[in-house]
């Protein structure tokens, strides 16, 4: 009986999202069922009502002006990167309706962290992808991010969430969510943003950014993808930077030292997350010894014992190291990264673009 009900109690929220959405273009959309929810509101699957019964994806935000000023901005950039070509989600339509701005957006299936459970493992293991197909994520999320760093556009959120599957013979991938994207001219340090696991030191440690945020959370998504495991898993800023320095800077004492310290002034203050208290003069300390010279042997080493072991995984490896530099400065370019051997390996026939 209580299974019944809690079926029933499911079936009454899908409906309940159901409804018909009118765009001034004159087209129209039936929603059916809730997909996704966040702070920026839902998404929810729809088709086209009338001859053309197309399936769609509609992302539809909060009510509150902030929420539709920042739909706008979303709307605005997909509309220049569709232009562009891009390997991104593609935007059909955009629409006040409500008090709400609706985003009539491509239907993509599956992101990468459902298509990595799809043999039924576990979550502290996934499926391991071939570098084969790792090659064409990456080639694909960094065609976007050349196209974005080129308008001085940072992402902010790329993680395998927003990279949803297109096809897999051949196996392409979509960028999609640009809710958070946000101009270089006007990011901020001190700022939190990014999701954690994908979080560059340099935001960690609540510096001044730049695009090279979006290749280190890449960087840590292939990592994702070939080993089947997070590569850096923390619980808090405090475990995040201990998980880099651990695998990064391993053999720096001082810094091992200093994140104690860290570790025991947030202690001090349980009122205040670790995302919220960080000490001034300590974070600077830290950053300055995180810009030192990196330690990457063993990392190389848990990559190449941890991926497919094929003739391209060393040239990964290598690409991986320099995506992920812990000085922003010396981390790959998008543009670069397009001309790195790993990509420019010969592609099976079945995967050529």
């Amino acid at each position: 009986m209580k299974k019944i009900c809690l079926l029933l109690l499911a079936l009454s929220f899908n409906l309940a999202s159901a409804g018909l959405l009118e765009s001034p273009s004159g087209k129209k959309y039936m929603t059916t069922e809730i997909v996704g929810q966040g702070s920026f509101g839902k998404v929810t699957l729809a088709r086209e009502v009338g001859p053309n019964t197309a399936k769609w994806a509609v992302k539809s935000s909060h009510a509150g002006d902030d929420y539709r000023t920042a739909a706008h901005i979303e709307s605005n950039f997909l509309r220049v990167f569709n232009s562009m070509s891009l390997p991104v989600v593609h935007l059909e339509d955009s629409f006040e309706q409500s008090g709400q701005v609706h985003l009539v957006l491509e239907r993509l299936e599956s992101d990468l962290t459902k298509y990595q459970k799809t043999d039924g493992r576990s979550n502290d293991r996934s499926r391991i992808f071939p570098l084969q197909e790792v090659r064409q994520v990456v080639r694909n999320v960094l065609l976007v991010l050349q196209g974005m760093h080129f308008k001085d556009i940072i992402h902010t959120d790329i993680k395998p969430e927003n990279i949803m599957v297109q096809s897999t013979a051949p196996f392409r991938v979509k960028v999609i969510d640009f809710g958070n994207a946000i101009h270089k001219d006007n990011s901020e340090s001190g700022e939190y943003i990014q999701t954690r696991w994908y979080r560059a030191p340099e935001i960690l440690l609540r510096r001044n950014y730049t695009p090279a945020i979006d290749i280190w959370s890449l960087g840590c998504v292939l990592y994702e993808l070939a080993t089947g495991q997070v590569l850096f898993r923390g619980a808090n800023s405090i475990e995040q930077l201990t998980l880099i320095q651990k695998m990064l800077l391993p053999n720096d004492l001082y810094l091992v030292h200093l994140l104690k310290e860290f570790q025991i002034m947030i202690d001090k203050h349980p009122e205040a997350p670790p995302e919220e208290y960080i000490d001034p003069f300590l974070s600077s300390k830290l950053y300055s010894k995180f810009m030192g010279p990196m330690e990457t042997t063993a990392f190389e080493t848990d990559v190449l014992t941890s991926a497919e072991l094929t003739d391209d995984a060393v040239p990964f490896a290598d690409l991986l190291i320099q995506m992920l530099q812990i000085d922003p400065d010396q981390r790959i370019t998008a543009e670069d990264a397009l001309r790195h051997p790993f990509l420019r390996m010969p592609v099976p026939p079945a995967s050529i673009d």
